[in-house]
Order: structure tokens, then C-alpha cells, then sequence
């Protein structure tokens, strides 16, 4: 299939190309700064005057301020510039050269999407409706001439404007180009303030845009994986919309409890368990809002496209604010701040609960880590016997080991036995290892003793959710329970076997 097949076939069949230097005009905002206005009004008295009047009949020499703000004027000096050069002082210098400049890399963008024989349109900063339908889009990361944020901000909010304005429209393909040296981390930030994924993302410096083959590589990129990138883009934008509505029919259904439900509960639940009402509702409103999201057809059915995702490798992502740790982190453990919220148990630990040595004091070597800075361990006693008061003498720890996570050398193994990521000391990561073997047991003054914010040696590193604790507690008891059996004797078989010897002339002789 040729190059020029594949791109069609991905759907980029319209495009358009995004740069000020497609503007008919410059702008108030470009000139605003120019210190040649002051010249122009100063000569334009009088005669002279005269002559900016046949091009804008409404010309006030006094009212300066107004006509550097006046849009039309500038328009009316601009189309007419080549009759009043000597008078504009080098007004539009600046502005000419711009274009000049950036004329070579908007015809190299050009020559890449007429070799696809893709249509497409070229269009200044007014691009909004022509880019609602274009299925990719080039766009330079300033438009304006003073390549600030304000013209980044502008690029955008506009950008934004109409990806949301696409309704049923599958989202662009977009590429991001500038004269910016610093174009890689500006185009993370862009993409994340546009809300774009990386696969339908790519930037590019303009001064390679004329490098052979470089635009056309990134179009047949993002062609390959267009497909599989927008059911990941609508799956994300469904969840996002749908989980709103979730929201409000959630707290439709919490409406309903009030504070006699709350005494109720209290008195025949929560007493007895010795639980806090405040840490029980919490656990509640989370089923409650996860029930109503999974209510969603429109969800479920944007997941399934996920499932139909090509075996093809992925495309190489260059980037530096994709994080997927980040995610699986967020899976797999509570939110720091809900983990010290007050649960009204008696014992400072929970259920799943991670423990390592406090950052900053000093590993001691007869201490409770045995002067290790690798070992955590994970709380697997029952969260029902820590709550109760006097429901337990001494709480089950679970050691593991901490294996420093180097994104260089991505060599760890990850088994049932491991979980794949923590974070620790700030930003540092690492997996654990986790060691069925090795049983520790702990006491609560031992455990109160060791948790003093002044004296204590050792911290809730993090707290494991509820499948993942749950699964560690299950191998745990898996390999507990497991029960020796005596090894079965080798079996033999009866069996008749012919022999046979090659001759030299061919052949074979039974062997008897």
C-alpha cells in the first residue's frame, strides 16, 4: 500500500495550515509597540495629511491613541502602504519581514500535504470555522508577531474552540510547529492546555520543515494510529461527560439519606465495628458514584472500541509529561489525604497499609528495619480486628523489599509476588518485592511507639485499595495453608521395541 493510500484510508482527507503569516493585515495588537506611529502622525499634518485621508476619510492627526487602536485604519494604511511609504516611517518593517521569513517553511508544510494530494486550506489568526472540519491540522504555536504568551494563549483557546465545536466530528490530527528553539517543552504544555493525546499530537521546529521527508513522516504517523487514537480520545471525553451526569445522580440518590438513616447506621453498624461515621459515608458516596458512571451505555460502549485496538507497535512517544506510573499509582493506592483521614480504629494502621523507616532519621541497626533502607512491610491482619478495640494482640506484617526503578534500564520483573511501583523520598520510585516467607508480627504499643511524630522510627508509607491489598492477603494465605504431600513414585511402562541396522547397499535387517 502506498504512502499516499494510507493517509486516505486513516481519514486525513481536508486539512489546514494555521499561521499569522497568512494574515491579510496586521493586527492592533502587533503594532501597538511600533515606535514609528509617532513619526507617521508627526509627518502626516497638513498636505500630508491629505494623502492618509484618501486612504482613511475619518483621519484625525490629534486622535493618535484611537487610530493606533483602530483596526480599520490599520487595514486602510496597510493596503495602501506602497503609496505612503516615505510617511510610515517603517511602520510595517517588522511585520513584512515576518512574513518573508516564515514564507519558505509555510510553502515546505504546503509541498508535504500536496504530495499526499491531501485538500487543504491556509488560513491567519480568523481560523476557527475553517478547522472545525479539517481532519489535520498544522498550526504555528504563536500567532502574533511578539511570539508571546499572549499569542501562544490566543493559539490555544482557539484551538480549544474548535475541537469543541466538532460535535459528532472525529477529532484532528494535529501538528504544532514554531521557530522556537525550545519547541519540545512548549508543546507539552500545549498539548496538555489544548487536552490532546500524544498519538494525535505531533511538533515539529519550522526550520526543518524543509528537511526531505520530515513533515511526511509525522502525517504517516499520526495516520497509522489515528484510528485506535480517537477511540482512546472518545472513550476519555465520554467517561468525562457521562461522569458528570453520574455526579448529580449520585447525590440525587445521597439526597435521600438523612440524619435519622445516619443515627441508624451508627447505632446498629458502626458501634459495634467501632468505625467513625465520617470515614463509613466516604467508602459509601465512592460506590455510589462508581455505580452511576458504570450506568452509562455510552461509557461502556466507547471502552469496547479499546478492545478493537491495532497489534501494530505503538508510535514512539517522545515526551515528557506522560506519566503512566502516575496512573497505575492512582489505581492502586488510596489518596494520601483520605489515608489520614481519622477512622476511629484503635490501631494507628490499617488494613493494606505500607510501613517504611521515616524519611530524614537515621536507619538504626538494631531497630525495627534492622538498619535496612530497602525494607517495607505490608499490613495483611484483617481491617475488622484492627478497627475493634481489643480485636487484636498483634497485627501480621508482610516484608518486602524496595528494587529502585531506573526508566534507563527497565529490567524489573513484575510477578503476582510484586507491587510494580511506590513512590518514596518525594519522587523516588520503586517496586516491591514481596516475601510470603518472611512473617513479622507487631504490637500496638509497639506500633504507637514506633509512629511518634517525635520519636517514632517509622511512617504509612502509602495504603494499598482494597483488590490490591486483598490480592496479597490472598497469595499470603495461599502460601500459609499450603500442605506437604508425598512425592509419587516414577511410573513405568511395558512397551516392545523392533530394531532395525542400515546396510551399506541400502536397506535395513531386523535385529533379532
Amino acid at each position: 500500500m502506498s504512502d499516499k493510500q494510507r493517509v486516505l484510508d486513516a481519514g486525513i482527507r481536508s486539512a489546514i495550515i494555521v499561521d499569522d503569516g497568512y494574515d491579510e493585515a496586521p493586527q492592533v495588537v502587533e503594532l501597538l509597540d511600533e515606535g514609528a506611529w509617532d513619526s507617521l502622525f508627526d509627518d502626516a499634518q497638513g498636505a500630508e495629511a491629505v494623502r492618509i485621508e484618501a486612504l482613511f476619510p475619518d483621519y484625525q492627526p490629534e486622535d493618535r491613541e484611537e487610530l493606533k487602536s483602530n483596526q480599520e485604519f490599520i487595514d486602510a494604511l496597510w493596503q495602501g502602504r506602497d503609496a505612503i511609504r516615505d510617511l510610515l516611517s517603517g511602520l510595517f518593517d517588522v511585520y513584512e519581514q515576518k512574513i518573508r521569513d516564515n514564507r519558505p517553511f509555510l510553502e515546505a508544510a504546503e509541498a508535504a500535504l500536496n504530495a499526499f494530494e491531501i485538500k487543504f486550506e491556509t488560513c491567519g489568526r480568523d481560523f476557527v470555522e475553517a478547522a472545525v472540519n479539517a481532519d489535520l491540522i498544522v498550526i504555528d504555536l504563536f500567532l502574533g508577531i511578539q511570539q508571546g504568551e499572549r499569542d501562544r494563549q490566543f493559539t490555544v483557546e482557539h484551538l480549544k474552540e474548535v475541537i469543541k465545536r466538532r460535535e459528532d466530528v472525529p477529532l484532528p490530527s494535529i501538528v504544532l510547529m514554531s521557530q522556537v528553539p525550545g519547541i519540545d517543552d512548549l508543546a507539552r504544555d500545549f498539548r496538555q492546555d489544548v487536552q490532546l493525546h500524544a498519538s494525535a499530537f505531533r511538533h515539529i521546529r519550522k526550520n526543518d520543515l524543509s528537511q526531505p521527508g520530515r513533515m511526511k513522516g509525522l502525517i504517516l504517523t499520526l495516520a497509522s494510529h489515528r484510528s485506535d487514537s480517537q477511540a482512546l480520545a472518545t472513550f476519555v471525553e465520554t467517561w468525562e461527560d457521562k461522569a458528570i451526569e453520574a455526579v448529580h445522580a449520585a447525590a440525587g440518590t445521597l439526597r435521600k439519606i438523612d440524619i435519622d438513616d445516619l443515627q441508624h447506621i451508627r447505632s446498629m453498624l458502626l458501634r459495634f465495628e467501632g468505625l467513625n461515621t465520617s470515614s463509613y459515608m466516604l467508602d459509601v458516596f465512592d460506590r455510589v458514584l462508581q455505580y452511576e458512571i458504570e450506568s452509562h451505555g455510552a461509557v461502556l460502549d466507547a471502552a469496547l472500541r479499546l478492545d478493537e485496538m491495532a497489534d501494530d507497535p505503538a508510535p514512539l512517544m517522545i515526551s515528557n509529561d506522560r506519566d503512566t506510573y502516575t496512573v497505575l499509582e492512582q489505581t492502586l493506592f488510596v489518596n494520601p489525604k483520605r489515608r489520614t483521614h481519622a477512622t476511629g480504629a484503635e490501631w494507628p494502621i490499617a488494613f493494606g497499609d505500607i510501613l517504611g523507616p521515616r524519611p530524614g532519621n537515621p536507619i538504626k541497626r538494631r531497630g525495627f528495619f534492622s538498619g535496612r533502607d530497602d525494607l517495607v512491610f505490608f499490613v495483611a491482619s484483617p481491617e475488622c480486628d484492627l478497627i475493634r478495640k481489643d480485636g487484636l494482640v498483634t497485627a501480621l506484617l508482610v516484608a518486602g523489599s524496595l528494587k529502585n526503578i531506573d526508566m534507563a534500564k527497565p529490567g524489573l520483573a513484575v510477578t503476582a509476588k510484586t507491587t510494580p511501583v511506590i513512590t518514596m523520598n518525594g519522587n523516588q520510585r520503586f517496586q516491591i518485592d514481596w516475601n510470603f516467607g518472611d512473617l513479622r508480627t507487631i504490637s500496638l504499643d509497639q506500633v504507637k511507639r514506633l509512629l511518634h511524630l517525635d520519636r517514632g522510627d517509622m511512617s504509612i508509607v502509602a495504603r494499598l485499595r482494597e483488590g490490591p491489598a486483598l490480592s496479597l492477603r490472598q497469595q499470603l494465605l495461599s502460601n500459609v495453608g499450603r500442605v506437604g504431600e508425598l512425592a509419587p513414585l516414577p511410573r513405568s511402562w511395558r512397551f516392545r521395541a523392533d530394531l532395525y541396522l542400515p546396510l551399506q547397499e541400502g536397506g535395513a535387517q531386523p535385529i533379532t
